[in-house]
């Protein structure tokens, strides 16, 4: 804007300054390219009109037509790191009082950095590899371009897993290249494994009598305590004693059969064996583990009324996280966060809601560059590969922008932060319970209330012993 007034001026002061020597400029024309203008001022006193000067940079593309705007590239650049669409951003920006450019012209522009992020991440990917094949060569390997999935022939031995992954299998045939009787160990998340066993204890079929609400309702809230009170102290449990044996997990399962048994006889109401077995539970009147628990004490749950089926299926319950088995394949404490956090990160650019048919590849790719280099380096990078580089302000909020994240990832770790958000999930816990027995009215909400019922057998009329779908 600045660079259009001084391109006035200067014209005019060189061409009219003898006919009009205060001039008075006003728009003459302006035309929007994108989110881009281009103006021309005009004198009201003389009538003398400037030329047309663009508020864009220009940057050549190859196709066809006019060059592109770079802050029309820019856009699209930014929207593969967003969950938006062109159809989104034209609604957005009509939000802010700024006119949209036409959606015909936001598509094929992004097609275009679609195109040209996927062969800036394809080519970053190529450098990665190259890395890798000139470290073989140092290493006196016969043939640099062959890379296994076991690098430096280290063969993989464990593999953890979710519940519903089959990568195991996919390491293990890949192993058997280098080795073919070779086994891969599958191991488990711990936690999908403790999602696993809050689901089971919620579908477990305990007594009726178990639980003492009133109401099915009530029933099943407590029921839903029981599972996440289950969940958490089977996660406490494993800590503890991961923490009193220094890790060693043959001590550890010498002591499951009687932590079982203090478990069971501790949700029955009787803690006799708590202070010297259970390792969460002191066994005292106020010190307890019903008092302890920020589930069982926050929605009133005080005891259980079990019978031998529900003392067994409670048994089975705890075995799913402190049963010899599952200690051995959680024993590393290896999870998944990893590849949970690149799903999350794709989640960002590719929501599952919406479908981008056309440039699946180019946010798949940018998703690719942010988590390998950071936010600003990707940012920057496509942006020169694009030439539409970016202003040292833009770059400086980058750096901030930077410097946030790191700092937040880092403090969602420290030992006090995670301390005091278990505290505030507690006091949240807490003040719901106390909610919903204020409000405790049935809301009417049912699944499939006007879903038909069909009959579950045949009715067979009165005196009339045939079936009709026989004949």
């Amino acid at each position: 804007m600045v660079e259009m007034w001084n391109i006035a001026i200067q014209t005019y002061a060189d061409e009219e300054a003898e006919v009009c020597a205060v001039p008075q400029f006003k728009i003459n024309t302006e035309e929007k390219w994108g989110i881009g203008w281009k103006y021309s001022l005009k004198c009201l006193n003389c009538g003398y009109i400037s030329p047309v000067v663009k508020l864009y940079k220009e940057i050549t593309t190859g196709k066809r037509g006019r060059k592109a705007a770079a802050i029309n590239i820019n856009l699209q650049d930014g929207l593969l790191d967003m969950p938006l669409g062109n159809s989104r951003t034209r609604l957005l920006l009509a939000d802010l009082d700024i006119p949209p450019p036409a959606e015909s012209d936001m598509s094929k522009l992004s097609n275009y950095v679609s195109s040209k992020t996927t062969d800036l991440n394809n080519e970053s990917m190529r450098t990665k590899v190259e890395e890798v094949k000139n470290v073989n060569r140092r290493r006196g390997a016969s043939n640099p371009n062959v890379i296994n999935v076991a690098l430096d022939g280290v063969l993989i031995k464990f593999a953890t897993t979710d519940g519903d992954s089959t990568s195991a299998t996919g390491i293990e045939e890949a192993m058997r290249t280098l080795h073919p009787m070779w086994k891969v160990e599958r191991l488990a998340d711990p936690a999908h494994l403790s999602s696993s066993q809050f689901r089971q204890c919620f579908k477990a079929n305990f007594s009726d009598g178990m639980f003492r609400g009133k109401t099915k309702v009530e029933k099943t809230n407590q029921k839903k305590t029981l599972s996440q009170d289950i969940k958490s102290r089977c996660s406490l449990v494993i800590k503890e004693m991961y923490s009193t044996y220094c890790g060693d997990v043959d001590k550890l399962k010498k002591q499951l059969p009687k932590i079982l048994q203090a478990t069971v006889m501790c949700y029955d109401g009787d803690c006799s064996k708590c202070r010297s077995n259970s390792v969460v539970c002191s066994g005292g009147h106020s010190n307890n583990w019903w008092n302890r628990s920020m589930f069982l004490a926050s929605n009133n749950l005080t005891s259980l009324e079990m019978n031998d089926n529900d003392k067994f299926l409670l048994n089975e319950l705890l075995k799913i996280r402190l049963s010899e088995e599952d200690i051995d394949k959680t024993r590393y404490k290896t999870d998944t966060q990893k590849y949970e956090s690149i799903n999350r990160s794709i989640n960002i650019s590719l929501p599952k809601s919406v479908k981008y048919e056309r440039n699946a590849m180019g946010r798949l790719s940018s998703t690719n560059l942010r988590s390998n280099i950071g936010i600003k380096e990707a940012t920057q990078t496509k942006a020169e590969f694009l030439g539409a580089k970016l202003s040292p302000k833009s770059l400086q909020a980058l750096s901030s922008i930077q410097k946030k994240s790191v700092f937040h990832r880092d403090y969602e770790t420290r030992p006090e932060v995670k301390r005091r958000k278990l505290l505030a999930r507690g006091r949240n816990i807490h003040e719901f319970a106390k909610y919903k027995k204020l409000n405790s009215t049935d809301s009417g909400y049912r699944k499939g209330q006007l879903d038909n019922i069909l009959p579950s057998a045949l009715q067979q009329l009165d005196g009339d012993h045939s079936n009709s779908y026989s004949q």
